[in-house]
């Protein structure tokens, strides 16, 4: 059985339209402007003093903590 060559050729038009739109960007999401204006509230606080390179820190159930630093490789 034969395919009309009209028929083929608006077949193979459909399909090409259809996967250059889905290949598209997808449509970007709306910007929450109020999410932008507010300011976070941050405190900084110091817990140790001295340290070269800090890598790393833990916190142990107790409340003690973990540090490491890169340089010296050392663990307290």
């Amino acid at each position: 059985m034969r395919v009309p060559r009209s028929i083929a050729t608006v077949a193979a038009a459909v399909l090409s339209l259809s996967l250059i739109g889905a290949a598209g960007p997808a449509p970007a999401a709306p910007a929450d402007d109020a999410a932008d204006q507010r300011t976070p509230r941050l405190r900084v606080s110091t817990l140790v003093r001295g340290l070269d390179i800090p890598w790393d820190i833990a916190f142990l159930p107790g409340g003690s903590m973990l540090y490491t630093q890169r340089v010296r490789k050392t663990i307290r």
